[in-house]
């Protein structure tokens, strides 16, 4: 069969996730375990900058028999949009959806009539079967473990799959099905950049993480020479020199961490790369192993400056954890990102502020600063349900980092929405930081800075 995998245009120039182009590696993964039965290609009209007419010509074009799309729960309706173009081109075009929004709301997600098939979870293995029986009938719709399926009108979601225990065994994401050249980030230097995923799944509890609810709470890998071979694959075909690993915890196993860079520098290759790191797991031995592997910066999920909003968040750590670790990093000379949230169970504005004065105090050279958002299947999506937290108006496609659709505390919505203006002006217009911030600049960054900080900072100014 002929089967087109679509990642779906982008949502608009206004959107702060517009400038950051990352490659749809879950639908990459699947592509390169179809394709030896199937003629396959990938469509990132996201990466692309490809609209829905663009979009429609190049589904004409192909003439797939089945199309695979992929959506986050911001862009759903983003995606039914596209799946509704697919039906209007050919009816007999059979559509299937995943991600994390089939995940994590199947029911939802089928309610787009568009929409034939769901794949719930780790999609591999799952669209692999969903394609056979699509294919020849067999096996039967019923046996496929992690699908939704239309029975007549009756909506049927079969029983989960479980995880792939060894992450070795699937095949490098099909590289060769995407625009290489496409992909960027704020945080990129020069040349080109491609983003890694080498692990799946997380044991921690915090109640707004949606990762679990497809990749579940044992934490899986790939292997230190796993990782290497894919990196020396992109150098070496790609000229690819920048790596940032979207791990949820990359650090989560310290020992995999400190292999992987003992085996950048045993084999002295010359990359630079940025990942997710935990704050408790973090010591300057191997943090010094990161800097000389090639590690520029590290991310960290500070979230607030306060230790009881820390605790209702399930945090695990405590503010003296991120203190300590944002001083080693800066001891091991590797630089850091901050994500705190605003408007979290329980804050008020003598926390926010706390939160606030902790982001300058632990001086990160970047600080992003977000509502807190209660995504479909998360502990925090039912306590705002249970709390009658959501606002009259929200909507799974009014789902922002900048705007609130939900209020936890007892601050007046219009007063919660300002602090986000506040926290960004107060952090970023510093004299000390712009000098500091500048002064550390090479020429080739000084556009990318620019950038990102008017995109963060401006829309509140």
């Amino acid at each position: 069969m002929r089967v087109l995998l679509i990642h779906p245009p982008p949502l608009g120039k206004d959107s702060f996730q517009y400038d950051i182009v990352h490659p749809p590696l879950g639908i990459a993964y699947i592509a390169s375990c179809i394709r030896k039965e199937h003629d396959v290609k990938i469509i990132d009209a996201n990466a692309l900058r490809l609209n829905l007419n663009d979009l429609k010509k190049e589904v004409k074009d192909y003439r797939p028999d089945v199309v695979g799309l992929t959506s986050t729960t911001a862009a759903i309706f983003n995606t039914f949009k596209v799946a509704r173009m697919v039906k209007r081109i050919d009816s007999r075009i059979r559509v299937f959806l995943g991600g994390v929004h089939a995940t994590a709301s199947p029911r939802h997600a089928m309610s787009e009539k568009s929409i034939d098939f769901l794949c719930i979870g780790e999609g591999e293995i799952t669209s692999k079967e969903l394609l056979s029986s699509i294919a020849s009938g067999e096996p039967p719709l019923s046996a496929i473990k992690g699908i939704a399926w239309r029975d007549g009108r009756k909506v049927v979601v079969n029983e989960p799959r479980g995880l792939l225990p060894d992450l070795d065994s699937l095949p490098m994401p099909a590289y060769d099905l995407l625009p290489m050249d496409r992909y960027t980030s704020i945080q990129a230097s020069e040349g080109r950049i491609m983003t890694l995923v080498t692990s799946r799944g997380c044991p921690y509890e915090c109640i707004f993480c949606d990762v679990q609810a497809v990749f579940g709470r044992r934490f899986r890998f790939h292997s230190p020479e796993r990782v290497l071979e894919e990196i020396e694959y992109l150098m070496r075909n790609y000229g690819i020199t920048e790596f940032h690993f979207k791990d949820s915890e990359f650090t989560l196993d310290p020992k995999r961490v400190q292999k992987i860079c003992d085996l950048i520098v045993r084999k002295r290759l010359n990359i630079r790369w940025l990942c997710n790191g935990r704050v408790n797991h973090m010591s300057l031995e191997l943090l010094k192993s990161m800097k000389k592997a090639g590690c520029k910066m590290i991310t960290f999920g500070v979230e607030s400056g306060d230790d009881r909003i820390l605790q209702v968040l399930k945090k695990a750590y405590t503010t003296d954890d991120v203190r300590k670790a944002f001083r080693l990093a800066k001891q091991a000379g590797i630089e850091t990102t901050a994500n705190m949230i605003i408007g979290c169970p329980g804050d008020t504005k003598e926390t926010i502020e706390r939160t606030i004065r902790f982001a300058i105090e632990i001086d990160p050279n970047y600080a992003s600063f977000n509502n807190l958002i209660p995504f479909p299947n998360t502990e925090l999506f039912r306590m705002a349900k249970r709390n009658r937290w959501l606002l009259p108006n929200y909507r799974l496609d009014r789902i922002k980092y900048d705007s609130c659709i939900m209020n936890a505390t007892d601050i007046p919505l219009k007063e919660l929405n300002s602090y986000l203006g506040k926290a960004y002006r107060r952090f970023y217009i510093r004299p000390r930081y712009i000098i500091k911030r500048l002064g550390k600049l090479r020429w080739h960054e000084i556009k990318t800075t620019i950038s990102g900080v008017k995109k963060i900072v401006g829309e509140f100014i």
